[in-house]
């Protein structure tokens, strides 16, 4: 940053984008994520995995809690990536006494965002659902209960 003693001088502005993204976000749902890019492509694969995990029919509560913890996830990645590109430049400041409280406000939104995520995957349950599986030997035992030999054995 240039000494603000000189009056040619300016301030060397970093700006994050979250409010901006949190805004879009808000207003138009997933529809602001752009398909073309990767995180967008990654946080529709994430959403379609975790969905499969569910079994894949899901509810309209279970698709609404999932399009939200998928925007929450797109948040919290897209911050992650901006933190790491700051931090290898050099400018994350590792006191809270620093002049730019910037990036404090946003780490401390990443965590709220990141704790909403868990709290809407804890909303959609944590366990895998097992899809039933049914070979015919074991309808035939759980039909007939004669050890598979089929009716009128004996």
């Amino acid at each position: 940053m240039a000494d603000r003693s000189d009056d040619n001088s300016k301030r060397e502005y970093r700006q994050h984008g979250l409010y901006g993204a949190k805004t879009a976000l808000k207003e138009y749902g997933s529809r602001a994520l752009d398909r073309r890019t990767s995180a967008a492509r990654a946080v529709a694969a994430w959403k379609d995995a975790v969905a499969e995990s569910m079994g894949g029919d899901l509810s309209a509560q279970q698709e609404t809690v999932l399009e939200l913890a998928a925007l929450d996830v797109y948040l919290v990645r897209s911050i992650d990536v901006w933190l790491m590109s700051e931090l290898a430049k050099g400018h994350v400041p590792f006191n809270r006494k620093s002049r730019d409280k910037g990036v404090w406000r946003v780490v401390t939104d990443r965590m709220k965002i990141a704790d909403a995520l868990t709290r809407r995957l804890q909303a959609l349950g944590l366990d895998k659902a097992t899809a039933d599986k049914h070979d015919l030997s074991a309808y035939v035992e759980e039909t007939y209960g004669n050890g598979g030999k089929g009716p009128g054995a004996e």
